[in-house]
């Protein structure tokens, strides 16, 4: 395995430490309705961070590697809008990191690698959707329309 793959899936794996801290961080220090809001959506993303963190080390281990114990900078705020989009930025982070390194693998015919990277990629771009829709930065058609509701013709 190309030493730079390693390096690539490493820094992946410090991407995965990191964002479960500040995931559980912000949803420990959230309070009144946004708590109830974005407390378990946050938890569960770091859930999610948890086992990708676990495939990363077991692929790193497998590919004759050792996983890193590196985290990166944890961003912190009182501000629940700065916590979301404290979360966006570091994922928008993590998917263009994620997404280099599935072209390193597919140059190299890596496909098992691949596969597994583009998933991750997957799921990450899922939470940046739902991080922009909490943080109103996307509309819906309707919206856009100044929201006119379509009409439904039941029966």
């Amino acid at each position: 395995m190309d030493q730079d793959v390693l390096d690539g899936l490493n820094e992946l794996l410090s991407y995965e430490y990191t964002s479960i801290i500040q995931l559980m961080q912000h949803s420990y220090i959230l309070q009144g309705i946004e708590r109830e809001a974005f407390a378990s959506f946050l938890r569960n993303h770091a859930k999610e961070s948890l086992d990708h963190a676990a495939e990363l080390g077991d692929k790193i281990i497998a590919l004759d590697g050792v996983p890193t114990v590196q985290v990166g900078t944890v961003r912190q705020s009182t501000d629940w809008r700065e916590m979301l989009q404290q979360d966006l930025d570091q994922h928008h982070e993590v998917v263009a990191k994620v997404d280099a390194l599935v072209q390193k693998c597919e140059e190299r015919r890596y496909v098992a690698l691949r596969v597994l990277l583009e998933r991750m990629s997957e799921e990450e771009t899922k939470f940046i959707e739902d991080l922009e829709r909490a943080l109103s930065l996307k509309q819906t058609a309707i919206q856009r329309e100044k929201g006119k509701v379509p009409r439904v013709k039941v029966g």
